[in-house]
């Protein structure tokens, strides 16, 4: 088994069957492009990552909305040309130079070196780059930048999951750097800080139950997640333990439907899935998926003939004379080779 990047360590603790799926060759994700959100996460991310490693040159908001500029004409950014001159994205723009203040009024701030994306050294178990990495002679300073939503809202903290990744980040770099503070901190897209402590014992027990797991993983033996969030699952197609439940419903775009290709055809730039699903509550209506073309068209995305798919959080669209019409919505179909 690999060694664990910060991220993945969130996918091993949550189920091990699903993190399986994620490493398998025999499985295909297909994610649809139109997410604005994760087209400025990217952005965000970017436009920080230059900011930190051309410091000395630039100074002000014009600066910055080049760096951006550079980021959305990239053929793949997802963004409109005319981006930052909508109102979105001159709130973005602000957004970003609040997180930049956030970081430059750290302590001492001028004392440190920078490394964007840094790459720490992996150690046996883990593996991790970071956002910004800062170092002294006597601290280091590691930053994690958030545009999505990273508090529990059961507890009204920042989430387990995050927390690890956190951990991750602490055990490599404390490895690197054993006689060294160590600080951490997340930083969401209003420039607001959250410090994550540094707990030995946090440290080790996360260690601890992670080679508790992989001895259990090479063994082809997996911890499954909560079963009440498997609706969630983009492999529930594929997983012995997974059934339907419409309890699992949150609302009509979240959920999957396990579904085998009847035909497909395409028409006005999209490809049409005409389904065939066991779910009993749509028993009495044909399904159809709507996938827009220019959503897939960089992905090598192909779907056959009575291929099975697991279709997660699509979005209906209407209903009509025994039809229920689906778009994809933030989710995946899933397919398996």
């Amino acid at each position: 088994m690999d060694k664990l990047s910060a991220t993945a360590t969130k996918k091993f603790l949550d189920c091990t069957k699903n993190y399986h799926f994620q490493i398998s060759k025999e499985y295909n994700s297909f994610p649809n492009l139109g997410n604005e959100k994760l087209y400025i996460g990217n952005l965000v991310h970017f436009v920080l990552e230059k900011y930190f490693e051309e410091l000395n040159t630039i100074s002000n908001r014009e600066s910055i909305e080049k760096i951006a500029e550079k980021f959305i004409v990239l053929k793949n950014s997802g963004l409109s040309p005319d981006y930052l001159k909508t109102i979105d994205g001159t709130v973005i723009i602000s957004k970003i130079l609040k997180i930049i203040k956030a970081v430059t009024s750290i302590d001492q701030f001028e004392t440190y070196n920078l490394e964007t994306e840094y790459e720490f050294p992996a150690t046996d178990l883990f593996k991790g780059k970071i956002d910004l990495f800062m170092i002294s002679k006597s601290k280091i300073i590691l930053i994690d930048y958030k545009t999505g939503k990273f508090i529990d809202k059961n507890t009204n903290d920042i989430s387990p999951s995050i927390k690890n990744q956190f951990r991750v980040y602490q055990i490599l770099a404390s490895k690197k750097y054993p006689d060294r503070e160590i600080t951490s901190i997340l930083i969401d897209k209003n420039g607001k800080k959250f410090d994550i402590l540094f707990d030995e014992l946090e440290l080790i027990h996360l260690k601890d139950e992670i080679t508790r797991r992989r001895n259990l993983f090479t063994d082809n033996k997996f911890e499954y997640g909560d079963s009440s969030t498997c609706f969630n699952c983009s492999y529930a197609a594929y997983c012995e333990k997974y059934q339907f439940d419409e309890h699992n419903e949150i609302e009509e775009k979240n959920f999957n439907i396990q579904a085998s290709v009847l035909d497909q055809k395409e028409e006005n730039g999209s490809l049409i899935l005409n389904l065939k699903t066991s779910i009993k509550k749509f028993k009495n209506y044909s399904i159809k998926l709507i996938i827009e073309k220019e959503s897939i068209e960089n992905q090598q995305f192909q779907i056959v003939d009575s291929q099975i798919l697991n279709i997660n959080r699509p979005y209906l669209l209407k209903q009509e004379d025994g039809f229920l019409f689906f778009k994809l919505g933030f989710g995946q179909i899933t397919t398996k080779t």
